[in-house]
């Protein structure tokens, strides 16, 4: 039997039923010098990518097995697993299927079942030429299940959502829950958050094992001079958005930005429910600072991108809300602006942006609520906001940039505990093991 423990992270413990966090005893070296890694076929649903799909390409990247990745749609996921080496198919999954959302309802699910039967059988096929099945979102979780069930293949499932109705129908919940106690040998939770919540939708809780996301440091590695020169660089690059538009522009403007003007940054896809809006009420209220939006939106929430311009218009924004897009050079222009602001107005799953935002040595502002809570550590690595509240996180703001010895040492702060807790390394080890465990049919509970 292989001894798992409860670890306790951060500053939101849960009360109610017990998860394991991580590996109380790593496999012994030499069993696996007589055994080969176990091969693990890898499911996704989506082509695009999101905090799911980069978690995985960081596990199977590195894990240097004879694996296979199946993702039911094309798009810029499978151009990443494939220049980094990892042999990957796409099983196109059916139109039905496909526009199946978390919030659809009973009739909508038969159909796609319906539409997913040939895909399943496909799955079940490739399944068989491997050990165990790794599912990493809802969709692909249910399709694995089945067609592990046929295959007569171990089930693990990466849970990266928090399941709650605030994301998903009740009939989703209840289908999700009851494949997971069922089908599944092992459930995978990003965050103490995601467990309680699988465990308050009806889930198993001695199936779930704890295991943060794991970050490469090295790619946090941005020396001052490079940003400083990125800085500048997106200085010059706002100022000359703003002179093409400069006749636009209310007289209340911050213009021009200089390399002193402060800079405040928010991560990740343009969604409701991650509260750019909250950030653009919240700059209002901080007239001497510019808001900087990386991101764009990516499952159809183009509406809500078209509310963002409107208001970033308002009088109050004008000129000082900037829309970059998706990026590449994340860690870098982390390491450039002022300070790094999550404002979820619902519980992240984990959190990804935030470590990122530590890592950058980069003060952090986070939403107090699910994985961002177990992240931040109040008032010692960052500072936590009530979720939504505007008003809150414009204070916040304002304490970081008119105090910028406290703001340094959160920073320093930060970057010391995320490099600490969420080493890729050891997120590595914790997951092969369950893999091999799981794969070998041997306990993990």
């Amino acid at each position: 039997m292989t001894d798992l423990h409860r670890t306790q992270h951060g500053n939101s413990p849960h009360s109610g039923p017990t998860f394991t966090a991580s590996a109380g005893r790593a496999p012994n070296p030499l069993d696996d010098t007589m055994q080969p890694k176990p091969r693990v076929l890898f499911v996704d649903q989506t082509g695009q990518l999101g905090g799911a799909e980069l978690c995985l390409y960081d596990l199977v990247a590195r894990r240097n097995g004879d694996d296979r990745v199946v993702l039911f749609q094309d798009g810029p996921f499978r151009e990443l697993l494939v220049e980094g080496g990892v042999a990957t198919e796409v099983l196109p999954i059916s139109s039905r299927a496909a526009t199946l959302r978390k919030d659809s309802g009973v009739a909508q699910k038969l159909s796609a079942v319906r539409g997913m039967a040939s895909l399943i059988q496909r799955v079940a096929s490739r399944a068989r030429e491997y050990d165990a099945i790794y599912a990493n979102t809802p969709k692909a979780f249910i399709v694995s299940a089945i067609a592990g069930k046929i295959a007569r293949r171990p089930t693990i499932y990466h849970l990266h959502d928090i399941l709650s109705t605030d994301h998903f129908s009740g009939s989703n919940l209840r289908l999700l829950t009851t494949f997971a106690n069922r089908l599944s040998k092992h459930v995978i939770a990003n965050s103490e958050a995601t467990a309680a919540a699988f465990a308050d939708a009806g889930g198993d809780s001695r199936k779930v094992t704890i295991v943060h996301n794991g970050f490469d440091i090295t790619q946090f590695e941005v020396g001052d001079s490079q940003a400083r020169d990125t800085r500048g660089k997106l200085v010059a690059s706002l100022n000359k958005e703003n002179e093409i538009n400069e006749t636009e522009y209310n007289k209340n403007s911050s213009l021009p930005i200089t390399g002193n003007t402060p800079l405040v940054a928010v991560f990740g896809r343009l969604s409701p429910w991650k509260g750019q809006h909250i950030a653009i009420e919240a700059i209002a209220k901080t007239p001497t600072a510019h808001l900087l939006l990386v991101g764009d939106a990516m499952f159809g929430e183009s509406e809500y991108v078209e509310q963002l311009h409107i208001a970033a218009e308002r009088p109050e924004t004008k000129g000082r809300v900037h829309f970059l897009g998706f990026r590449d050079e994340i860690a870098t222009l982390m390491r450039a602006v002022d300070i790094v602001v999550h404002c979820s107005t619902a519980p992240e799953p984990f959190g990804r942006v935030v470590v990122e935002g530590l890592l950058s040595k980069t003060p952090v502002i986070a939403a107090n609520a699910g994985g961002a809570a177990e992240i931040v550590l109040h008032e010692q690595t960052g500072l936590l906001t009530t979720p939504g509240d505007s008003e809150a996180l414009a204070r916040s703001i304002t304490r970081l940039l008119s105090d910028p010895e406290l703001a340094r040492s959160f920073a320093d702060a930060g970057y010391q505990d995320a490099a600490k807790r969420f080493r890729i390394e050891d997120r590595l080890r914790e997951t092969d093991l369950i893999i091999e465990n799981t794969a070998r049919r041997l306990s993990v509970a």
